[in-house]
């Protein structure tokens, strides 16, 4: 139902209402079948917080399947670690936030106002909420084992 000229060129899909599946999951399947190792949902993390739940599953799905996976927002990003380290721009208006997926998760943060090395963190334990950037430097989140998600949200 939209129109807009400059969707010309844009592949869209159609599919039921009544499905198994959500609608970003459906477009998910569609990049993985055809050999997308790096997939970042746009906007994902709207006004509904059990659809930016689903998302958050979605990225663990993408991962699950041999690909990179990240949601870009207007005020979150969220990052699914898996033995690999990410590095991020300082951004004075954003916390960092990392919590443990899997039932443990080896992380070291540098470049923030509370790093971590080789610290264990537990999925039931919250510890890495509410970090902050240090001003102009670099921040890495490194993951050494475990599952972990990495999210800036702004302040």
């Amino acid at each position: 139902s939209l129109e807009n000229p400059l969707l010309d060129n844009i592949e869209t899909m159609r599919s039921p209402v009544h499905k198994d599946d959500t609608d970003t999951m459906l477009a998910v399947r569609t990049a993985l079948d055809r050999g997308y190792d790096d997939i970042t949902l746009i906007s994902a993390c709207g006004g509904r917080t059990d659809h930016t739940l689903a998302n958050i599953a979605t990225l663990l799905f993408i991962r699950e399947h041999g690909a990179r996976a990240s949601i870009k927002g207007d005020s979150t990003d969220i990052y699914i670690l898996e033995d690999e380290k990410i590095t991020l721009s300082p951004d004075l208006s954003r916390y960092l936030s990392v919590f443990a997926i899997s039932e443990k998760a080896t992380v070291s943060i540098a470049g923030a106002g509370y790093p971590l090395d080789n610290y264990v963190m537990e999925r039931s334990f919250p510890i890495g909420v509410s970090n902050e950037f240090t001003e102009g430097s670099d921040c890495t989140v490194e993951v050494r084992s475990g599952l972990a998600v990495v999210m800036t949200v702004k302040k």
